[in-house]
């Protein structure tokens, strides 16, 4: 069974590249570019998985995440962002996150983390870790 992602970004090029990145591995059911957006499409599409940034207009990721844990628990939300300072990962984790991936991680990494999350599992970039944000 091929799990369903949603993908959230405002910056164009963005859900372009996870998509390609992502393909093949789950099936990529659409995309948002803000978090209202994003909320109308959880409950619209009904995906597995949500990537979201947590910079995105009309309703940043983390609090986009907070009403997704609300009215769709069994959507897992896997955040992908530049921030890595230990108060991002923290609140995105508190706001209902399974998995916080860098960035500057390889493709490989955020493939990791959906299945992780998927599976009931926590993930945060090992990033995080070598620069003591946990």
């Amino acid at each position: 069974m091929t799990r369903r992602i949603l993908l959230a970004n405002d910056h164009a090029l963005m859900p372009e590249a996870l998509s390609r990145l992502l393909t093949g591995k789950f099936e990529i059911v659409g995309t948002a570019v803000n978090g209202r957006t994003l909320l109308a499409e959880v409950e619209r599409l009904r995906p597995d998985a949500v990537v979201v940034d947590i910079g995105m207009p009309e309703r940043n990721g983390i609090e986009a995440t907070r009403r997704i844990a609300k009215s769709s628990p069994e959507v897992k939300v896997v955040f992908i962002s530049q921030q890595l300072d230990p108060a991002f990962l923290h609140a995105a984790f508190t706001a209902g996150a399974m998995g916080y991936v860098a960035k500057q991680s390889a493709a490989t990494e955020l493939v990791r983390a959906n299945r992780m999350a998927l599976r009931n599992r926590y993930y945060v970039t090992p990033m995080a870790v070598r620069d003591n944000c946990f």
